[in-house]
């Protein structure tokens, strides 16, 4: 009977389990992740009610209450329901560059009406804990981050493959910020980016002419950098990132990294620079012929500051 019992216990376990998975997602809780999405234990979307706190005039911090509300549970056991948060906020600089806050709530953020995805280390299931100044991770505006966690959630749920991430954020690569593009980077290691398929899947969707400057430059980053420290990085690797990064040379909306493909990026890649091997473009366009007459193209038609002869000569080689 008691194992009978311990069994039914068991089961019922399993189905809480299930209920919750289901209504939370299943978005994993990795925190030493270089990624908010995994690193953070609890995501969920607030609304700003209600502020009360003294106008700015001339003190440096001041004390503000928070009235918020969940509406959304992304990760994590926060019900959804009203909240209030205590906070020490600092006074915006009034002239000069506008730093990132380094908390959630410090910038003087929350005006009624706001949406914001707040990330945070804290586990408790009691909102006001968890969103406190102290655990928080970051508050980032719903409208640029939301997308980003329902995406990741539908990939955490359905385990997909870098090529099937690819062919979903291909769909709408505009929608894409940098929260996801840090997730994703993230997760190159265990999607194993190194095989070829996935590989090009990645650079499809950098190359991508919707996708936006930050995220582009984010991933493009993230896959020279991952393949540079990749034991299972071979010559094909390397050429198949080069001609990729010719390619963004015929992608006018990526004109922002010309310069930096031009001067720093393709010179140190092909070892024309920076005492690497120097790679042979007959070697480096051996499967992509065609891309090298573009890339030819591209940089006949460059105007901008960079030198593109180094680049031309290199290409003519034989």
């Amino acid at each position: 009977m008691q194992g009978a019992a311990f069994r039914r216990a068991l089961l019922v376990s399993a189905i809480s389990a299930a209920a919750y998975r289901e209504a939370n997602g299943m978005i994993r809780y990795l925190p030493d992740s270089s990624s908010l999405v995994l690193k953070a234990a609890q995501i969920v979307q607030v609304r700003v009610d209600r502020v009360e706190a003294p106008a700015w005039v001339d003190q440096a911090t001041r004390q503000a209450i928070l009235h918020l509300t969940v509406t959304e549970v992304w990760k994590g056991l926060i019900p959804p329901g009203p909240v209030v948060l205590s906070v020490t906020q600092v006074h915006p600089p009034i002239a000069g560059p506008i730093l990132p806050p380094h908390g959630c709530w410090q910038d003087g953020r929350g005006q009624p009406g706001e949406e914001w995805v707040v990330f945070t280390g804290s586990t408790s299931e009691v909102a006001a804990q968890a969103l406190a100044e102290g655990p928080c991770l970051a508050a980032q505006p719903a409208a640029d981050t939301a997308i980003d966690i329902r995406i990741a959630d539908r990939i955490e749920t359905n385990r997909m493959t870098l090529p099937e991430i690819a062919a979903l954020m291909l769909q709408r690569p505009a929608r894409l910020h940098l929260t996801f593009a840090q997730y994703l980077y993230a997760r190159f290691g265990d999607l194993h980016l190194e095989e070829r398929s996935n590989l090009n899947a990645v650079l499809q969707l950098v190359t991508a002419p919707e996708l936006g400057t930050p995220v582009r430059a984010t991933l493009l980053d993230a896959v020279e950098t991952y393949l540079s420290h990749s034991q299972a990085t071979t010559d094909w690797h390397i050429d198949r990132l080069a001609v990729a990064m010719f390619d963004l040379l015929s992608v006018p909306q990526a004109s922002d990294l010309y310069e930096n493909l031009i001067e720093t990026d393709l010179p140190n890649l092909l070892g024309l620079v920076g005492g690497g091997e120097r790679r042979r473009a007959n070697s480096v366009f051996e499967h992509w012929p065609k891309e090298r007459a573009a890339a030819k193209q591209a940089l006949a038609r460059y105007k901008g500051p960079g030198d593109p002869k180094p680049l031309l000569h290199w290409l003519n080689e034989h």
